[in-house]
């Protein structure tokens, strides 16, 4: 590995059963690390080169969320808080609530920063409740009218060679809505032209 950061994240949770292994990845792999986590230990406590940040995605008010990452400035934030058992309101406040406050905060403070989500399909999926994604690839639309021929070079490097329709994307959304796809779980379904094969 080279002597470059890769970058900095922030790992929510980062004191959890899956939260201290992933910190402790990302800092093997040279990422600059802050874990977010509900109560501060001190720093000989700690068992890696993360630094320890206080918030509690639930009970912490929106400018904590949103300071603590304009503090970090991450260019990965990795959510490992969740909830595995309880009521359907405590499961419904761990595994919705807070990951769409911690969205807002970050739509609000570090737009570009990747967002890795832990859990919530296999959290669900008992219940009968199924979450999957769509990546949409360069797509034709209002928003995107204004890139001109830059929006057609950038598409033609995936094998479609185009930039997709917005009905191309919704038909995916359709599919993922439809008992179709009944059996799929869990799964990020790249509409794409066939880019990330590339």
């Amino acid at each position: 590995m080279s002597g470059s950061i890769p970058g900095r994240a922030l790992v929510v949770g980062g004191r959890g059963f899956l939260g201290r292994h992933i910190v402790t990845a990302l800092c093997t792999a040279g990422f600059e690390v802050t874990s977010a986590v509900r109560t501060r230990c001190t720093p000989s406590a700690l068992s890696n080169d993360a630094g320890e940040v206080a918030l509690d995605l639930l009970a912490s008010p929106a400018r904590t969320l949103r300071a603590v990452l304009r503090a970090t400035r991450p260019a990965v934030v990795v959510n490992c808080a969740g909830v595995v058992s309880g009521t359907a309101e405590q499961l419904a406040d761990g595994n919705v609530v807070a990951p769409v406050r911690l969205l807002a905060a970050m739509t609000a403070t570090a737009p570009t920063a990747l967002y890795i989500h832990l859990g919530s399909a296999a959290e669900y999926g008992p219940s009968g409740v199924r979450i999957n994604a769509v990546s949409p690839g360069p797509t034709r639309t209002e928003g995107t009218a204004a890139m001109g021929e830059n929006l057609d070079a950038l598409a033609a490097a995936a094998p479609a060679g185009r930039p997709a329709s917005p009905q191309e994307i919704a038909d995916s959304i359709v599919f993922l809505a439809s008992q179709r796809s009944s059996f799929v779980h869990g799964a990020i379904l790249p509409v794409d032209g066939g880019r990330v094969a590339v």
